[in-house]
């Protein structure tokens, strides 16, 4: 090959800048060719958002424990950098419930109540998050969300939906909150019930009736946003705060310079190990909810992609000092049934929160707390899905339980601590499910095609003379390598009459360890003890490229690996055929020997011989 050709094929290979731009900042691709026809939508969905978004990130601010201006600046980054990074046309990166309380739980027990201390981490808390994010897109380290088990993900969400509801019953209520976890907090709550502040829980119902009614009608209606400017007016007017009913105050939502927080290296150590558990719960739910969006209106997403636009939009809001933010499916809705197309809806409702943080947060001093907890309550209401939940009990009671111990986990312990109690029982029911593989016995279907079925699901279906053929519907790992083996001895010794082979149809295995090697070896000699051989049929090139390295295909022999079930059944009946008859050939000549050899052994037998004596 000549060397300009060698230099075309290396400028093929290697991606242009704009090519590379493209790939990791979308918005150079699809904002210049953004069609016309979508612009009134996208307008009208992103000032729809905005009036929804306002009181919801002031009230997921309070959720986070930083000021109710602060979720203003989140939402605002958020939302602005995943426009520009990502690949869904339908995601609203911003504040979540989810986030703001997994960062509660990691930053209040190391912050000692200091304010300063406590918005540095929970800012540091965010950068972080943001790079573990951007690095698993880069890695390609997506499919880690699926270690997250739906079942889990659905129980944990429960759980934390009703711990924020009962932390919020306090400030709906006017009464003081108690600490701990969630029963502890509803016991104290109930004794504080005495206390109750009429006009601050009246408050709270009213703007949870708007909300609820306004959601019923259209999502598209502002409900928390008609409530929280009712409820301004309201205490503005009668004085409220006078009155004692607890307000908002001045909201300190500042766009300062992008800036590092400082953090002590012993927090930051700290930060970075309560980082990993948000992250996975962050990808977990923004890539589910990104995939359903996508298949539902027919475009793909770049799930690497999406994964380095959540870290951006993380580290984002980390540098401007806010909190982690995650996909808000609520939003997406509300962005959908507004007529959302494309991120240019996310970037109006940004520019709004921006002139919101700008001009309008002084609006905001005279909002009770008792609306913020309003929108916090009835937008967690909605995280309880019991069509879900409803399914996993009539489809596998398994799923069910996964469940139920993912939500008192979270119930009976910290946010944090049930997130991982949630995560592990995922991988524990993982390895479980997959130590216990699925085997099917099979067998032949009358007709020309020779089709072999699962004999227990097909009645009809004919065992072959002399053979046993298992199919196992779960691959062979090192884990459950020992549970196929017993499987096979255990079906071959119960059997009144001892196959000649036993075909071991492995076509879900993609690879094949050290450990599982060396149990299919131990597994044919242990047939061969009991006069039968060992026949694998399906093996993928990978799985036998490693059994002819490890030299498992030269101890099965000439007749011990075959493609399918039909050509190993024909080619073993006729193997045996000939085998057959040479050992009948062989038996016929050894009793005509041994008939000979009786003959002349006997003196009574005349040989002729004496006959002229």
């Amino acid at each position: 090959m000549s060397d300009a050709a060698t230099t075309d094929e290396t400028t093929r290979e290697r991606p242009s800048a704009r090519e590379l731009l493209g790939r990791y900042v979308p918005i150079t691709e699809w904002l210049p060719h953004y069609p016309r026809a979508f612009l009134g939508k996208d307008i009208a969905s992103g000032i729809t958002s905005w009036a929804v978004m306002v009181p919801v990130a002031m009230a997921y601010a309070e959720l986070a424990g930083v000021p109710a201006g602060v979720g203003l600046v989140t939402a605002t980054a958020g939302l602005t950098a995943y426009a520009i990074l990502g690949t869904s046309r339908h995601a609203k990166v911003t504040t979540s419930s989810t986030m703001a309380v997994m960062s509660a739980s990691v930053v209040a027990p190391a912050a000692g109540g200091d304010e300063a201390t406590y918005l540095a981490m929970t800012a540091m808390l965010a950068i972080i998050v943001g790079v573990y994010l951007v690095v698993a897109g880069v890695l390609h380290l997506g499919f880690l969300a699926e270690f997250l088990a739906k079942p889990v993900i659905t129980g944990f969400i429960v759980g934390l939906a009703i711990t924020i509801a009962i932390g919020q019953l306090p400030k709906l209520f006017g009464v003081e909150g108690g600490e701990g976890n969630a029963f502890e907090q509803l016991g104290y709550f109930i004794t504080q019930l005495p206390e109750t502040d009429p006009v601050t829980l009246a408050l709270g119902l009213a703007a949870m009736a708007i909300i609820l009614i306004a959601r019923r009608i259209d999502r598209r209606i502002p409900g928390p946003l008609i409530a929280v400017v009712g409820a301004i007016i309201v205490s503005s007017v009668l004085g409220l705060a006078e009155e004692g009913v607890a307000v908002v105050g001045e909201l300190s939502a500042e766009l300062d310079s992008p800036s590092v927080p400082s953090v002590s290296l012993g927090d930051l150590t700290y930060l970075a190990t309560g980082a990993a558990g948000i992250m996975f719960l962050a990808l977990a739910e923004s890539l589910a909810a990104d995939r359903a969006f996508a298949n539902r209106h027919g475009y793909r997403i770049r799930p690497d992609q999406e994964l380095i636009a959540l870290g951006g939009s993380n580290v984002s809001s980390g540098l401007l000092g806010g909190f982690a933010v995650d996909n808000s499916v609520s939003s997406m809705s509300t962005g959908e049934a507004a007529g959302n197309k494309t991120q240019l809806a996310s970037l109006v409702t940004a520019a709004g929160l921006l002139l919101t943080i700008l001009l309008l947060s002084p609006l905001f001093t005279n909002l009770p707390q008792t609306l913020l907890a309003a929108v916090i309550i009835t937008s967690v209401i909605s995280l309880v899905d019991f069509a879900e939940w409803r399914r996993y009990v009539q489809w596998r009671k398994t799923d069910a339980a996964l469940a139920v111990i993912a939500m008192f986990g979270v119930l009976l312990t910290d946010v944090l601590t049930g997130l991982i109690i949630a995560a592990g029982f995922s991988v524990v029911i993982l390895l479980y499910t997959a130590s216990k593989p699925a085997i099917a016995r099979l067998g032949r279907l009358a007709g020309p095609e020779h089709h072999y079925v699962d004999a227990d699901r097909n009645t009809d279906a004919e065992e072959i003379a002399g053979l046993f053929i298992l199919r196992l519907d779960t691959p062979l790992y090192y884990f459950n390598a020992t549970a196929v083996s017993d499987h096979v001895l255990r079906e071959v010794d119960e059997r009144e009459v001892l196959p000649r082979a036993v075909l071991l149809d492995i076509e879900a295995t993609i690879e094949l360890d050290v450990t599982t090697s060396d149990t299919l070896y131990e597994l044919a000699g242990a047939l061969e003890d009991r006069g039968t051989r060992l026949v694998i049929v399906h093996a993928k090139g990978m799985v036998r490229d490693r059994m002819r390295k490890v030299g498992l295909i030269e101890r099965l022999g000439p007749t011990g690996m075959y493609p399918n079930e039909r050509i190993a059944v024909e080619a073993l009946h006729e193997t045996w055929a000939e085998e057959d008859a040479a050992a009948a050939a062989e038996e016929s000549e050894s009793t005509a020997s041994a008939a000979g050899t009786e003959a002349a052994a006997d003196p009574d037998v005349d040989d002729g011989e004496g006959q002229g004596a």
